[in-house]
């Protein structure tokens, strides 16, 4: 049986991949993977995977696309495309504001495998060496 999210949340002590509806996002945008990872305190961290890579890599300079990770399919096998995992933008919420704010009750939501310790970590080294990531994110990694 799946926990809803208002369940699963407040539980989460690693890192974890959810797919859901963010409702921040534009009303039109699809589901994603998220990556997320439990800070210092109560909050955690998601970045979003996305297929669209090539994009992703036109936006950002070589001095930021450092922080973007591929992610071939055969590595998450939910992925039905090569991946990436954009560690230029993370962004940082309570559990609370995960589950009430953030999370859209009526879209799909699954918790995905956990990740490898070897992708876990370059995702929180590439968080960190990014231009673009905000000081109280990185600081929440430590």
């Amino acid at each position: 049986m799946l926990f809803p999210p208002s369940t699963y949340i407040p539980l989460i002590s690693s890192t974890r991949v959810l797919y859901f509806k963010h409702l921040l996002h534009q009303s039109d945008a699809p589901p994603h993977n998220f990556v997320t990872i439990p800070g210092n305190n109560d909050e955690l961290i998601i970045v979003i995977i996305t297929s669209q890579v090539e994009k992703f890599f036109s936006l950002y300079t070589k001095t930021t696309s450092g922080s973007l990770i591929i992610i071939e399919p055969k590595t998450l096998t939910y992925l039905p495309l090569r991946s990436l995992v954009n560690c230029n933008s993370p962004e940082m919420y309570s559990r609370d504001d995960l589950v009430n704010r953030i999370i859209d009750p009526n879209g799909p939501w699954e918790v995905r495998d956990n990740i490898s310790n070897d992708l876990e970590n370059s995702i929180r080294s590439a968080i960190r060496n990014s231009y673009l990531a905000k000081p109280k994110i990185i600081k929440a990694l430590s």
